[in-house]
């Protein structure tokens, strides 16, 4: 943990930096692989994916941050649905 709020913050903007890059990498892949661009629509609320996957929010939240398959944006954590399509099959 870090006790410096400013350096708690910028490493927190780092971390979702990181998983936007993630994603994006991931979708760029994809791409190049498939051939098929994402969709806009990709991205769901965890409080959505709660229903549309029956997962719990920890799990959704977990998913989102250990598992690079979501994005913080104005503080809310977003999962990628291909993200956890590809995730789920194997």
């Amino acid at each position: 943990m870090i006790d410096d709020p400013i350096l708690a913050r910028l490493a927190a903007r780092a971390a979702s930096a990181m998983a936007t890059a993630a994603a994006a990498t991931a979708a760029v892949q994809a791409y190049l692989e498939t051939g098929v661009v994402e969709q806009e629509d990709d991205l769901v609320s965890l409080k959505d994916a709660e229903t549309e996957y029956r997962r719990s929010n920890d799990t959704l939240r977990r998913w989102a941050t250990e598992e690079e398959l979501g994005v913080k944006v104005a503080g809310k954590w977003f999962l990628s649905r291909s993200l956890v399509r590809r995730f789920k099959s194997g």
